[in-house]
């Protein structure tokens, strides 16, 4: 007998006998389909874009979080420094462009003024001591040496009261539009240079993106995190409720449709019967990625990918778990299992 099933299941596979998908097991199932446990969504890997060492880990696996929550926190203290730094220049900057463009107060036009009317005085004051000086000299009381002098501090006065009577006029006239112009880009930059750095700070506390389950850890408290080899930290699922993606037979996706009701068969639950529904069916065939551990499976077969809702009473299933699926036909469906 032993020989004979032997022969039997030899004589299928020579005749090209199709065992890559299960097989209807009633009369209602139309179609069948292996398929594997996902979340409500598919899995966040949750990474960065920061570099530094994890300092704080903050979640474990099975913990349920919240979006926004801090799962992982970086140490970037070189980051924050620089963020602050950066954040200091761009004010001071910010200063430079506000008074190139509202020009000076009238209380420091005043003050330069004075100091311009005050190096004037000076200028005057130099120039009587070399005409005396000149004077001196020519009845010979005073060497030449003497005038010399006498001309040279007229000189600086007059150049510093030169000098001041500039700053004056500049201080009315207010600053060329080349100048505010350079200021305004001056500023602009350290306020992108800012910004950049404390997005890469910002970076460095990792946080869900949505509310689910840690379904895993892939980081441990001292370690290194870098962009450079980018990796995920922590991965995220939203199992508020489980969905199925099958991967139905090209030959069967004429019996598929959306609302469709199905049944889903699990082998870690022999004889029971989990109700599924057709959610959503993907406009594109593919490749086939669930596979059974049936070595005559073939995988040359192009797939649709059907998704599916299951039953909110059904027991928890972890991720990625295989099972099998069945689509019920129209009258099937109605009928009361």
């Amino acid at each position: 007998m032993r020989f004979l099933a032997l022969g039997l299941v030899m004589l299928l596979a020579s005749c090209g006998g199709e065992v890559d998908s299960p097989q209807p097991s009633s009369n209602d199932v139309v179609a069948a389909a292996p398929g594997r446990i996902e979340g409500a969504a598919d899995t966040h890997r949750v990474g960065t874009s920061a570099q530094g060492v994890v300092r704080r880990l903050l979640v474990a696996q099975g913990d349920k979080v919240t979006a926004g929550q801090l799962l992982v926190e970086l140490d970037c203290a070189e980051v924050a420094a620089e963020a602050e730094g950066l954040r200091h220049r761009a004010a001071a900057a910010g200063a430079r462009h506000a008074r190139a463009t509202e020009g000076f107060r009238p209380e420091e036009i005043r003050e330069a003024f004075a100091r311009s009317s005050a190096a004037r005085a000076e200028a005057a004051r130099a120039t009587a001591n070399m005409q005396r000086a000149q004077a001196l000299h020519a009845q010979q009381f005073i060497s030449e040496a003497a005038v010399d002098a006498a001309a040279t501090d007229e000189k600086r006065a007059r150049g510093e009261a030169d000098a001041a009577d500039a700053r004056v006029e500049m201080m009315r006239a207010g600053a060329r539009i080349q100048d505010i112009e350079e200021a305004a880009s001056e500023a602009k930059a350290l306020r992108m240079a800012a910004a950049a750095a404390l997005r890469r700070l910002g970076s460095c506390s990792v946080l869900s993106p949505v509310d689910g389950e840690i379904v895993r850890v892939h980081v441990t408290a001292g370690e290194l995190v870098s962009p450079l080899v980018p990796a995920p930290l922590v991965s995220v699922a939203d199992l508020a409720m489980r969905r199925i993606r099958a991967e139905v037979d090209e030959r069967d996706i004429g019996r598929i449709r959306v609302g469709q009701a199905g049944r889903v068969l699990v082998e870690s639950f022999p004889g029971r019967v989990i109700d599924a529904r057709v959610l959503e069916i993907s406009p594109a065939m593919g490749r086939k990625r669930t596979h059974s551990l049936d070595p005559a499976e073939r995988s040359d077969r192009d797939v649709l990918e059907v998704m599916l809702t299951v039953d909110p009473s059904a027991p928890p299933m972890p991720l990625g778990l295989r099972v099998t699926v069945q689509f019920i036909g129209e009258d099937g469906g109605d009928k009361k299992r």
